[in-house]
């Protein structure tokens, strides 16, 4: 259990943990209930670790070098808490076992073509089922355009017409939806820049989480799909090598059939179960803003998701969650600056962040008890 919750996380070769991970319980597998804590435990780490959906779809193509129907079962099993977390009203969960579900596309554990078809389905359910724009219409398709980032490269590029599709009807539906509630989520701000009378402030239109992964979307295609702020093991030149696998099509074969055969059964009634409307997220001011290293407008989009989701996840452990922050896979120069102005402009989202405002005052605490470097931008 630990094994597979932990592998990634020390600093060695990323690879040549997968590859531990695969040779350290492969023997397992055909224990008694040895197999089935296998499979319950990949998903449910693919369930709640936001930036490591990449490494459990390399241990699971790798994994089904030996096992072939392991991959199967995996996709089976992804299908059926994704549609739990749909009925259940848990969209962070949905999310990341749709992103999970286009790691093992990446891998060629599923066929791409399964996957787009499963973004079209959850797409056009609002329109299918009448369910309006802020009683689930917005989340399923926010949840279906926020998967794609984590689609690689040669996939967007084999499926760009599928992507262009999903992206022209996401369109449809943000022109045709009706979001009065945008107005009361829009930040005020004073005519003449100062703190004003009433009679002198005024909304400010500010596009909203839906609207804003739309633009970043725009944004990667023109940039060929590139992105630095998630993980892709699958465009790793000798990923098939690395991983030990000559290639995806035996352990494709289960996945394939899995995903072809099962189909989600959410109803209007599960999506409307709770309310649903896409955050509003201030910049935070420019006089205490402090990345001046140039950073692509989706990148920053990223982090911020990865960032929504790993708060999300770990409301309820402040030291894990500092740890996992720690982790994201950004590059950069001013990760720590870029990672306190996430989180603060998180704290001041409308109509509600992630976690109460109080969670982000001891989340810095942890993180600059975590990594020192944390205090200069806490500064």
């Amino acid at each position: 259990r630990k094994l597979i919750i932990h592998v990634g996380d020390s600093s060695g070769k990323l690879f040549q943990q997968i590859k531990g991970l695969i040779g350290a319980i492969e023997d397992d597998y055909t224990k008694a209930d040895r197999g089935d804590l296998i499979l319950r435990m990949v998903v449910e780490c693919a369930m709640h670790l936001p930036h490591k959906s990449s490494i459990y779809a390399a241990f699971v193509v790798g994994f089904a070098r030996k096992y072939a129907a392991f991959g199967r079962k995996v996709v089976e099993k992804t299908i059926f808490e994704l549609d739990t977390a749909l009925k259940g009203h848990r969209p962070t969960q949905a999310l990341l076992l749709l992103r999970f579900l286009a790691e093992l596309a990446n891998v060629s554990v599923i066929l791409p073509d399964h996957l787009f078809d499963l973004l079209q389905h959850l797409l056009t359910l609002p329109a299918q089922l009448h369910v309006p724009a802020n009683e689930g219409g917005d989340l399923c398709v926010f949840l279906a355009l926020a998967t794609l980032p984590w689609i690689n490269s040669p996939i967007f590029t084999s499926h760009r017409g599928r992507i262009d599709t999903l992206l022209e009807q996401a369109v449809a539906h943000m022109q045709s939806r009706e979001a009065p509630w945008k107005r009361a989520l829009e930040p005020v701000r004073s005519a003449e820049g100062g703190s004003g009378s009433g009679s002198f402030l005024s909304a400010v239109p500010t596009p909203d989480r839906l609207e804003t992964l739309y633009e970043a979307l725009q944004s990667m295609a023109r940039e060929d799909w590139k992105c630095k702020a998630i993980l892709r093991l699958s465009e790793s030149p000798n990923f098939a090598k690395e991983i030990g696998v000559e290639g995806g099509e035996e352990t494709a074969e289960g996945g394939n059939a899995a995903m072809s055969g099962l189909s989600l059964s959410v109803s209007g009634a599960d999506l409307q179960r709770r309310p649903w409307v896409p955050s509003v997220c201030c910049p935070i001011p420019s006089t205490i803003a402090s990345v001046d290293t140039p950073m692509p407008d989706y990148d920053r989009w990223l982090v911020d998701e990865l960032c929504w989701c790993t708060v999300s996840t770990f409301s309820g452990d402040l030291n894990e969650c500092a740890r996992q922050l720690l982790r994201l896979p950004l590059s950069h120069p001013q990760f720590e600056y870029i990672l306190v102005e996430t989180l603060l402009t998180q704290m001041l989202t409308l109509p509600y962040p992630p976690s109460l405002p109080i969670f982000y005052f001891r989340l810095f605490q942890h993180l600059a008890l975590l990594q020192k470097s944390i205090k200069t931008p806490l500064e």
